[in-house]
């Protein structure tokens, strides 16, 4: 019998391999090289790059504490900003499946002790998706920005009111809840801001005058904005993450598909007209579609992005955030790391 078809499929592989490898080595080096750069601002964070279950990148750099120069490391714990929004979003998609709730359902009718006067005319979707109306702060009092259902208005206080729900139908505590998932996950290392006493980097966040400012209360500052901005991780427990929700061990297919569909269109990001899913940004450019969130909370930024033709996770954590009303700036590491991967993987 001849032998020429296996020994082509095998040169095949072997060549597709070495091609592949390749790749990752060269964007290694470029993402050396970048990490090394001090313009706009010099990089201090960790960053982590796995395709198919291979590590293709996994470094920090700069410094846990400036102030008694302590280097950073791989496995040091953030504060991960908004990416602690599909965190809710899975726990009320988890209780939907239970039967406890529907997407459908009002304010009014899953928390009756919230006398807001718009509690009866919000649903969870609109909650989920930043079309309720609601702005950011946590006030009861304050009118709609614009009717439920028509407008994308990004706001924390939408998650905040999530975590009520959750809590109330599963008769649970939100960080137990949390840590229940987490613990689901193999998150060992991720916590709710609230009642957490492990090791933290210090958080820098610059001023208007170019100086940097360190939160000392930053837990208690965190603690009422777990559910929306404050949840606590690595970036190999945010690797996990990723691994069990896009890898289907947290949500049934279907409500996955939902949860990373695109509801709503979040306009005036940096990175132009983004759709947003429940607690995800879902996007496609040139065919490649991506589900990712950034965060930031006080002197911490942060990335998530899966790329699921791919099977790609990139997880950027910093404790430096350049709040100087040029995210671009702030995020500009973020950003070029995200189109490099893009580009060659």
């Amino acid at each position: 019998m001849p032998l020429s078809f296996p020994r082509t499929g095998y040169f095949l592989c072997l060549l597709l391999c070495c091609t592949s490898l390749k790749t990752a080595a060269q964007l290694a080096h470029r993402l050396d090289s970048l990490l090394q750069a001090d313009t706009p601002r010099a990089f201090n964070g960790v960053v982590l790059v796995e395709q198919k279950g291979r590590i293709i990148y996994y470094k920090a750099k700069g410094e846990a504490n400036r102030e008694k120069h302590i280097p950073l490391k791989k496995e040091d714990v953030f504060i991960i900003g908004s990416l602690s929004k599909q965190i809710t979003a899975v726990l009320v998609l988890q209780e939907m499946e239970k039967g406890h709730l529907h997407l459908t359902d009002t304010l009014h009718r899953l928390l009756p002790g919230l006398k807001a006067p718009w509690a009866d005319s919000i649903t969870l979707e609109q909650l989920l998706t930043h079309t309720s109306g609601l702005g950011s702060p946590p006030d009861e009092a304050a009118p709609l920005l614009s009717r439920p259902g028509t407008e994308f208005h990004y706001s924390n206080y939408n998650f905040m009111l999530l975590a009520q729900v959750a809590a109330h139908t599963s008769g649970k505590l939100y960080e137990a809840l949390v840590k229940d998932l987490f613990k689901r996950c193999g998150m060992k290392h991720s916590s709710p801001p609230r009642g957490y006493h492990g090791p933290l980097v210090t958080d820098y966040a610059e001023m208007p005058d170019g100086t940097w400012q360190v939160a000392d209360n930053i837990l208690e500052l965190a603690a009422p904005y777990g559910p929306s901005g404050a949840t606590i991780s690595t970036a190999a427990d945010l690797l996990r993450w990723n691994h069990c929700l896009h890898g289907g061990k947290l949500l049934q297919p279907a409500t996955y598909q939902l949860m990373t569909s695109r509801h709503a269109s979040r306009q005036g990001h940096r990175w132009g007209d983004v759709g947003y899913g429940f607690g995800v940004q879902v996007d496609s450019i040139g065919n490649i579609p991506e589900i990712s969130h950034n965060g930031n909370f006080a002197g911490f930024i942060a990335t998530d992005i899966y790329l699921p033709q791919s099977v790609t996770s990139i997880i950027i954590l910093e404790n430096v955030n350049a709040q100087n009303q040029d995210r671009n700036r702030t995020f500009y590491y973020h950003d070029l790391i995200r189109e490099w991967v893009r580009q060659q993987l």
